[in-house]
């Protein structure tokens, strides 16, 4: 309840409504008789109240004080605490009292239930024949014990009092096992733990301790509690048992192979030292026999568990018939261990021997997996050439199309019917000219124009446009790395790479609501982590740049995933299935890798990862100069085995003002050439040419006129080309199919230098 009551008159200006369930009156009713409060308090907490309250008139602020009242409604005796706070004016006169009371009566309650509770679990405790202790961790003070401790210790209470634990109940070697046992407690709640308990006559009681941590609100640990039980008698079992262990062990050591003896539970009762080696590094703490003996075999082998063998046992131990099988297990350091496990009756009890076989299994499997290696780059290869031929001849054709259209354009009205017409088949033409260079990707001869690049502002760059291709109903999420190093990479390529993953992305959610989530980072890649992306073997350890699409859709099965980078091959009901595999020849010409993770129903994550570079990326923003009407002069020879591309070619040039020689393969080129090279002022040489082809050719030009320029063109991509192409000099590059804008820059620039 809050209030604030005026002073000097004592009169209340507010009374909060939990009066009523506190006090058992109205805030009204305090409104009209301020010193209801008084007739409230407990009689024999009024003396009490009156101190504290002129301390508080008096400027001695107490923190706040609890005592009993007697509630107005029911009668009954409750406890409340007060806090009160004096304000005072700007000249420091007292003119009211803010103050808070809350309810104490349950707390009380529970005080006193738990003081009951005290002297109840005392008593059972004392009722107990093993020992009970508890001693704070830090300084071994002990805090409470039972009867069964007092009498096998033969100390009193005064003296468990002032001795320290557990110094004083344990011999050295012990204190230190006790000292280790409670580090391990510090990280765990219970533990299990066998000591000699050293009683007041110099006695030792083998005792089993089973203990638990109690820890303080921050976590830390604050009291010990240990329940003991004297195991005496079983100490002395087992120590029969171990001499005869000891006779077993001597002939099961001998054995090559490792061999576990077991009880019907599947307890182990005994190990050889060849399973002991295996077994080492495997389970944390496991260094001896000892250390295994007693535990279950599922316990020390988790991968047994169910049909992986512990089932196949029980129904040894239930039949008596024998079994043999192949397993295989995860080992922390040597990876996956393969096995022939055996298993048969040995009395009562079980014996399983464990041959390895993980040598001549990987022997196996590295041989199948570089059949199919060898196969996957022979189909690549084989499909690689036929799709770098067939975009070839392609844009060969393309450039009839395109270079037809853009003249035709330039000969018709704007408000002509045909106009519309044409711009459709250049958008056409624009979107096969697209389809042949992601077959020229594929083929690993995509057109790359390489630059330090930020991967994050690449991304950034393309916000408008990654959001405009996905559906309203699907989510983008962003995170991206400021301080990424650069990569050497295409931005053309790249960005056309984000846009068709998060395109993926966005239809492998579906109609429904989903995220896509882009993430970009840098990672140093090991040669385990390189070997599960495509094509991971072929590409060095280091540090790369990702770049990661990530979806929340129907994900894939693991047969999918291995095919989805073959060409042709596609999950969508309309598509060439392209996509993808064009990616993966991008990112293979780059020297990167692709990751895929998916599973059905867990959405699938794809990561593009591109070698860091030390440059430091550029700034990609550049002007853009207009050609407009631009005009040329003089005589250009035009050389290329293409009739449709001679025809437009050639239109083309003299729409831009120049002459125009053709010539239709490489050596009628050199012979146009030797016979009008004064007048000559650029040659247009195809690359690809019967009789003579595109390099031949301009080695024989540039051997007529040193100074001639040769501007090369071909249906596949610069870099390609230009790899191959042994004349240096070469005035410039234009990959076909061309439109009369780009081959009149590419002129203007040749021309201009």
């Amino acid at each position: 309840m809050v209030y604030r009551m005026s002073l000097p008159d004592g009169s209340y200006e507010y009374v909060g409504r939990a009066s009523t369930e506190i006090f058992g009156y109205t805030p009204e009713q305090f409104f009209n008789s301020p010193q209801l409060i008084r007739e409230v308090i407990h009689p024999e907490w009024t003396e009490y109240f009156d101190e504290q309250w002129e301390a508080l008139l008096a400027g001695e602020v107490p923190p706040f004080y609890e005592y009993q009242i007697i509630h107005g409604r029911s009668g009954d005796t409750r406890w409340v605490m007060q806090r009160n706070l004096l304000v005072r004016d700007d000249h420091g006169r007292p003119v009211a009292i803010e103050g808070i009371v809350t309810d104490l009566t349950e707390r009380k309650q529970a005080e006193e239930a738990l003081r009951n509770e005290r002297e109840l679990t005392d008593a059972a405790w004392d009722a107990q024949r093993d020992t009970f202790f508890l001693f704070e961790t830090g300084t071994g003070r002990a805090v409470r014990w039972n009867r069964a401790f007092r009498e096998i210790t033969g100390y009193t209470d005064e003296e468990i009092a002032e001795m320290p634990a557990p110094t004083s109940y344990y011999g050295p070697e012990d204190l230190e096992k006790a000292q280790g046992f409670l580090q391990q407690l510090g990280k765990a709640k219970t533990g299990r733990i066998e000591l000699d308990l050293i009683c007041k006559d110099g006695r030792k009681v083998p005792t089993e301790y089973n203990a638990s941590v109690v820890r303080d609100k921050d976590g830390a640990p604050r009291f010990l509690i240990s329940v003991g039980r004297d195991i005496s008698e079983r100490k002395r079992a087992e120590k029969e048992v171990r001499m005869h262990r000891e006779r077993m062990a001597g002939f099961m050591d001998s054995a090559s192979e490792s061999f576990h003896l077991v009880d019907s539970h599947l307890g182990i009762i005994e190990i050889n030292e060849r399973a002991m080696q295996a077994l080492r590094g495997i389970v944390p703490g496991i260094e001896t026999k000892e250390d295994v003996v007693g535990r279950t075999l599922v316990d020390v082998y988790p991968f047994m568990q169910g049909e992986g063998g512990e089932s196949q046992f029980r129904n040894v131990v239930e039949t008596g018939e024998s079994i043999k099988f192949d397993g295989a297990a995860e080992h922390p350091v040597h990876g996956a261990v393969y096995m022939t496990v055996q298993a048969f009756k040995v009395g009562d009890d079980l014996g399983i021997i464990a041959t390895d076989i993980s040598d001549r299994k990987r022997a196996e499997e590295e041989r199948l997996d570089l059949e199919r290696q060898m196969q996957h780059a022979q189909k690549l290869e084989s499909l690689g050439v036929l799709a770098g031929g067939i975009a070839h001849d392609f844009n060969n054709l393309l450039v009839g199309v395109l270079g037809g259209t853009d003249l035709a354009l330039q000969h018709i009205t704007p408000t002509s019917p045909a106009r519309e017409l044409l711009e459709d088949v250049t958008k056409v033409a624009h979107r096969a000219a697209d389809l042949a260079n992601q077959m020229l990707a594929y083929s690993g001869k995509g057109r790359f124009v390489v630059e330090p690049t930020d991967l994050s502002v690449l991304v950034k760059e393309m916000f408008q446009l990654i959001e405009a291709s996905v559906s309203k109903k699907c989510r983008i999420a962003y995170e991206l790395d400021d301080d990424l190093p650069a990569t050497e990479v295409d931005v053309t390529q790249i960005r056309q790479i984000a846009l068709n993953l998060v395109m993926n992305a966005a239809e492998a959610i579906g109609e429904g609501v989903g995220t896509v989530a882009l993430a970009t980072g840098s990672m140093q890649c090991d040669r385990e982590y390189l070997a599960r992306a495509h094509p991971g073997n072929q590409v060095e350890e280091g540090r790369y740049v990702y770049l990661e699409v990530k979806d929340s859709g129907a994900g894939m099965d693991s047969e999918t995933v291995q095919r989805i980078f073959d060409p042709f091959f596609t999950t969508k009901t309309t598509g060439h299935g392209l996509g993808l595999a064009a990616a993966l020849g991008i990112v293979r010409g780059h020297q990167g890798t692709i990751r895929v993770e998916s599973e059905p129903d867990c959405g699938t994550t794809m990561t593009i990862l591109l070698p860091a570079s030390e440059k430091t990326a550029l700034n990609r923003t550049r002007a853009v100069e207009e050609q407009g009407d631009w005009q040329g002069s003089g005589l250009v020879l035009l050389v290329d085995d293409e009739e449709m591309v001679r025809t437009v070619a050639e239109a083309m040039l003299i729409r831009l003002g120049f002459e125009v020689l053709v010539a239709k393969d490489g050596r009628q080129g050199v012979e146009v050439f030797r016979q009008h090279a004064d007048d000559i002022v650029l040659v247009v040489l195809d690359m690809t040419m019967p009789e003579m082809n595109g390099d031949d050719a301009c080695q024989e030009i540039l051997r007529i006129k040193r100074e001639a320029r040769v501007l090369l063109s071909s249906g596949y991509h610069e870099q390609d080309v230009t790899g191959k192409f042994v004349t240096s000099g070469l005035a410039g590059f234009i990959q076909k199919p061309y439109r009369l804008d780009a081959l009149a820059q590419t002129i203007r620039e040749i021309l201009d230098s």
